[in-house]
């Protein structure tokens, strides 16, 4: 039998976002527990920026952003864990240009 907890989380009409700011996550579209014992699976979400998993455990962290980058440079994007960096994906962006961070 399958055991696994997912949310997904969509937001699809972000604004500019300032550098060195939170991305606006949006709203839990999806909640699914597929666990054996079907336990709670309890999330709080504090505005639009922050998601708190109310349960211990190891997680897989999926997403797609793609944005219209502003000047060139380097484009990153950070997840932050009880306020520490804990993973960073960058990519090449000039002027204008869309990219694709997954």
């Amino acid at each position: 039998m399958s055991r696994f907890k997912m949310l997904q989380i969509t937001n699809s009409n972000i604004g500019v976002v300032a550098a060195n700011s939170l991305l606006p996550l949006g709203t839990i579209t999806r909640r699914v527990d597929c666990s054996n014992n079907m336990s709670a699976f309890t999330v709080s979400s504090s505005g639009t920026d922050t998601i708190t998993i109310n349960e211990a455990g190891y997680y897989e962290i999926e997403y797609s952003i793609s944005e219209v980058a502003t000047a060139a440079g380097i484009s990153t994007v950070t997840l932050v864990v009880n306020g520490a960096d804990a993973y960073t994906v960058g990519v090449t962006a000039t002027a204008g240009g869309t990219v694709n961070l997954t």
